[in-house]
């Protein structure tokens, strides 16, 4: 609420309301609301607001609750930027707590185990054609090799009974 015709703005209604403004001044400013519909209907507004909080009940305090206060401000003062930060994440974090972490750490820990059962090993594809027949030509002249060494070692085992 700014009034631009008298310059009241919403300081003046909060001051005039608490008493705080000088009698020249709370009377200019009863006239100027007399006759503005918009500073009469602030003024009204924060009448009402002090009204309900004058009618307000005090809650009553235990007889050591300023002790209790003054020492957790203490206390609060002596922590570091550091742990005062962590607590702070830590209240807000709170609400997320690990109840619904467990299900979700489950359910991952199942779809990893699915997969790693589910997954095919390496597939074995039949090598290119000419490295097969590398192989049988090595396989040939290991056989053709192994077919000589056993003629040599008969032709040996016939010549040494011979020889005693």
């Amino acid at each position: 609420m700014s009034c631009a015709a008298k310059g009241v703005g919403p300081e003046t209604v909060v001051d005039y309301c608490a008493g705080t403004l000088d009698r020249h001044a709370a009377r200019e400013f009863e006239q100027h609301a007399a006759g503005c519909p918009d500073c009469e209907h602030a003024l009204a507004r924060q009448q009402q607001l002090w009204t309900l909080l004058d009618s307000w009940d005090d809650v009553p305090l235990s007889a050591d609750f300023n002790r209790r206060l003054y020492q957790a401000i203490e206390r609060e003062e002596g922590v570091s930027p550091v742990r005062r930060y962590a607590r702070l994440a830590a209240a807000r974090l709170w609400p997320l707590s690990w109840r619904p972490l467990v299900p979700l750490g489950a359910i991952a820990a199942t779809l990893a185990i699915a997969l790693i059962i589910e997954t095919p090993g390496p597939r074995l594809s039949a090598p290119p054609p000419d490295a097969q027949v590398k192989s049988e030509k090595l396989d040939v002249d290991q056989v053709e090799s192994a077919l000589d060494d056993i003629d040599l070692l008969q032709k040996l085992s016939d010549a040494s009974p011979s020889a005693m």
